[in-house]
């Protein structure tokens, strides 16, 4: 393999984890799914809590505020599947370690954006909700474009219902411009 695969692996690797997390988002966590239905409840739970407040502030016992790594463990064994059966069509072999190590890279990013931002959009600190896996509240710049697309992005997803809801990629941004369910709050 030359360098110039590795990149283009990591690349084709994070779009699968932002399918997987759009899909596993608007399918599981949004839609009654059985055997899993705990997930779609406590999700829609959170929905419910945090219309009630245009701030969309919450409390911090709401259990969607954090992911913690085992719960994580889902999503990395789902991402590492799909993408090993994905990479058997690039020409070259890649190991079965490098798509471990990627996937495990772009979800530990994907679990420290979430538990940092996530309870930022809802008015809490990260680091007193999620603990040590997330960065702490002061050192975010939050006048920076990123994080105002994070947190944008977040928003709209509360912001729509029903036919217009979108914005399924909180952390991964890709998949919901891929499927067009993208939305601004106007």
């Amino acid at each position: 393999m030359k360098w110039y695969d590795f990149i283009i692996v990591f690349i084709i690797i994070y779009v699968i984890a932002s399918i997987v997390e759009y899909s596993v988002h608007k399918y599981v966590m949004h839609n009654p799914f059985p055997s899993l239905n705990y997930i779609y409840e406590s999700h829609i739970y959170h929905h419910k809590n945090a219309s009630l407040n245009p701030n969309l502030n919450l409390e911090e016992d709401d259990d969607n505020l954090c992911i913690p790594i085992d719960k994580s463990i889902y999503m990395y064994t789902i991402t590492v599947v799909f993408s090993y059966f994905v990479l058997l069509f690039y020409p070259k072999k890649i190991p079965f370690v490098y798509i471990g190590i990627c996937v495990l890279i772009i979800l530990l990013f994907a679990v420290l954006i979430w538990n940092t931002y996530h309870p930022i959009i809802h008015g809490l600190d990260g680091r007193k909700v999620c603990g040590i896996y997330s960065f702490p509240s002061e050192q975010i710049n939050k006048n920076s474009e990123y994080t105002s697309f994070i947190i944008n992005n977040h928003k709209a997803h509360h912001y729509y219902k029903n036919d217009e809801k979108g914005n399924y990629n909180i952390t991964l941004p890709f998949a919901d411009f891929l499927f067009g369910s993208y939305n601004v709050i106007p």
